[in-house]
């Protein structure tokens, strides 16, 4: 499978989705370009290596997210989100869903944080991401599939990474 093409796919119906939702609008910076973000899979040693790095956790997460300066922004280039793929098929193994969806999943995540949310700031700023977690996924999955967002699923008591 072609992880990196799928990803870029996904990323195109996840920044449209965003699009429709108004304040996810907003948040994009109102750029006239088309969004964009780049996208890494990589293995767990090297999601542990960039976690103790930058968030000082010695672990490997599932996903990261690193959003782009300004300058850029204005061209719509969001930023870049990596994502550990071993994790990914776990996840997707122990939420019994395929791992297309989990990657799904994952980068709608990982572009939320890219447009400024942060769950681990407060519960109130944790609970707007969960809702825009649940509509955009929701909209890219289409009304008869649910799946639980990575923010419900975090805090629920499972640990997801």
């Amino acid at each position: 499978m072609n992880w990196s093409a799928l990803a870029q796919a996904d990323l195109t119906h996840i920044f449209a989705q965003v699009l429709r939702i108004s304040a996810l609008k907003r948040l994009t910076g109102g750029s006239k370009h088309p969004l964009h973000a780049g996208v890494e899979l990589i293995s767990a040693p090297q999601m542990r290596r960039l976690n103790k790095s930058y968030l000082k956790k010695d672990y490997a997460t599932d996903i990261l997210s690193f959003s782009s300066p300004v300058v850029f922004r204005t061209l719509g280039y969001l930023g870049e989100i990596v994502v550990c793929l071993p994790i990914l098929k776990k996840q997707a193994r122990e939420h019994c869903h395929s791992e297309k969806l989990e990657l799904k999943i994952l980068l709608t995540h990982g572009v939320l944080h890219l447009l400024g949310m942060d769950h681990e700031k407060s519960a109130k700023s944790r609970a707007l991401m969960k809702s825009y977690e649940n509509q955009v996924l929701k909209g890219i999955l289409g009304s008869n599939r649910r799946a639980s967002g990575l923010i419900l699923r975090s805090y629920s008591g499972k640990k997801t990474g």
